[in-house]
């Protein structure tokens, strides 16, 4: 993976195309070690009495949500319904640990036994 690589427009193209790349958008976020959090991202939510899940970090713009969140099916019981966006609230709480754990594109095993 590689961050803020700068190309040519002329390659951007091809790119984009090319199913070996993956573009994620960074959300201004970044985890409890520092970790900038990209579109894409898999996060593990940790509660302070060590109770954890795993969710990817999705983008809604296409779903009348213009924001990064965390995708709900992901997040099991107690935690969900949250009040408001996920990943702000795990944030704001300052309570619960979140960690980048990968990515949807290097590493889809850690979602596989995820989802409600």
């Amino acid at each position: 993976m590689f961050n803020n690589v700068q190309i040519g427009a002329q390659y951007l193209g091809d790119l984009l195309a090319d199913p070996e790349w993956h573009i994620m958008q960074y959300t201004g976020m970044h985890d409890s070690q520092g970790k900038e959090i990209y579109e894409g991202d898999i996060i593990k939510v940790t509660a302070i009495d060590g109770q954890s899940y795993v969710s990817p970090v999705k983008y809604f713009g296409d779903e009348d949500y213009p924001a990064f969140d965390l995708d709900q099916k992901y997040i099991p019981e107690p935690w969900y319904p949250y009040e408001s966006n996920a990943l702000s609230e795990e944030f704001g709480n300052g309570l619960s640990k979140i960690e980048v754990v990968g990515n949807i594109y290097e590493n889809p095993e850690l979602m596989e036994a995820g989802g409600k």
